[in-house]
């Protein structure tokens, strides 16, 4: 395995994007990924971000340490191309630990997810999990463990069956989203997660605030992520955004 510790940019650059030397990404990617991961920024990132801050389009504030990003963008606005290359690299983080159970302290065998959940069954399949899908076939270095067998990239998962860890699309009628030790949960287009008419709440809501809550196994670690485009006014993602005002870890 290369190193653990290798930073954002270099894992999408020089691991995911492998087959193809010439791919970069782009300004803004990295300024959102590096702010993101906590990692030192680079004066094109800080003026990327500083820009947004002064446009009232972004609560980052530098030297805050970060674990939760809501992403409002349009289409084609690189959302589901950043949520990807995190999802990837937290299943990297993991798979390269000698044993992630006796590093984040929970118990040995326990299943350790990262969840990618949408609205429905198609769309957790089609949209981001099947560019994490696409990311994760193109790239030299996890087609090679999949070849030796650690890994098995499959319709609906990516996993290493010998540590038990997985990417898992899902969507919000899934039944299994409680019993796994959660790593990182991805909401995809969060502004279109509906609301329940027997009890009022909204699906991405309950998602965040209730399943997110399995991230706290991997304390100052687990990592919440939602994107989406804008819906309506007062839709979940601005609400989320909203609330990341007053949340310093967001």
């Amino acid at each position: 395995f290369p190193s653990h510790d290798m930073n954002i940019v270099e894992f999408a650059e020089d691991i995911l994007f492998n087959a193809d030397p010439s791919y970069k990404l782009y300004p803004q990617q990295r300024a959102v990924l590096r702010a993101f991961y906590n990692e030192e920024l680079t004066e094109e990132d800080r003026s990327i971000l500083e820009e947004w801050y002064g446009l009232d389009r972004s609560t980052w504030v530098e030297g805050r340490q970060y674990i939760n990003l809501v992403l409002e963008a349009g289409r084609r606005g690189s959302k589901s191309t950043i949520a990807s290359i995190i999802a990837l690299k937290e299943f990297y983080d993991l798979i390269t630990l000698e044993s992630p159970a006796k590093t984040y302290n929970i118990l040995p065998n326990d299943p350790i997810a990262i969840f990618v959940i949408s609205q429905s069954q198609d769309q957790a399949k089609e949209t981001i999990f099947a560019k994490i899908k696409g990311y994760a076939e193109g790239s030299m270095y996890f087609k090679g463990l999949e070849d030796s067998g650690i890994i098995e990239i499959l319709s609906e998962e990516l996993r290493c069956p010998s540590k038990n860890i997985g990417i898992y699309a899902k969507h919000t009628n899934s039944r299994a989203l409680v019993g796994y030790s959660l790593k990182c949960l991805i909401l995809d287009e969060a502004a279109r997660f509906e609301t329940s008419k027997e009890t009022g709440i909204n699906g991405a809501d309950l998602m965040w605030k209730n399943v997110g809550k399995g991230t706290s196994a991997f304390k100052k670690h687990g990592r919440k992520i939602a994107i989406s485009s804008a819906w309506e006014i007062g839709d979940p993602i601005e609400r989320l955004y909203l609330d990341s005002q007053t949340d310093p870890k967001t």
